[in-house]
């Protein structure tokens, strides 16, 4: 019998098995579903987030009416506050104070001087983040008419309408609650 030196790996012949030298690591290295579906979201989220900051905001027109003039209805921002509270708290917060999703109160500076035009291309073509578009278009005006009341914007005469074209007639200024000291 040949002599067989141990450090040597075994030649395997048709009828052989050789042992597997791989260990099972599987165990160590699978992640969760639940912790997958997270880091997907987390990963969805940031990506939004990014694309939204990186887009240059459309330039509104040189006779653009400032929001703080009263673009929605009371009612409009009431409608809104329940699409909001069933479709976009669940990132943003019931009061609109952030979690997974940034905060809309206040709304971030980098809106002041864009068109609502712009703000509501954003918001209906993006959100909700689980579903992308899935409202429909007054939805939307309506849930934009909440956020800026939440904001300090006053309400006025005609609800938003919910048509990008039209609303780029309107600049998001900076509100006179926001602007105005408390004594």
């Amino acid at each position: 019998m040949p002599e067989t030196n141990p450090l040597e790996s075994p030649t395997p012949t048709a009828n052989s098995k050789v042992p597997s030298r791989r260990r099972n690591t599987s165990r160590g290295r699978r992640i969760s579903s639940r912790a997958a579906a997270i880091l997907l979201a987390t990963t969805g989220l940031l990506t939004a987030v990014a694309i939204a900051l990186a887009q240059e905001p459309a330039a509104p027109a040189s006779d653009a009416t400032d929001v703080s003039t009263g673009v929605y209805t009371e009612e409009q921002a009431a409608v809104g506050a329940e699409v909001f509270l069933a479709n976009c708290s669940g990132c943003h917060g019931a009061e609109l104070e952030g979690g997974f999703g940034p905060q809309l109160a206040p709304i971030g500076e980098h809106w002041h001087g864009s068109s609502l035009g712009a703000l509501y291309a954003f918001v209906s073509s993006a959100m909700p983040f689980s579903a992308p578009g899935s409202l429909e278009p007054q939805q939307y005006a309506d849930v934009l008419a909440f956020v800026l009341q939440q904001n300090g914007y006053p309400a006025g005469e005609e609800p938003l309408a919910p048509d990008e074209e039209a609303l780029e007639a309107f600049v998001l200024d900076v509100p006179q609650a926001a602007t105005t000291p408390e004594y």
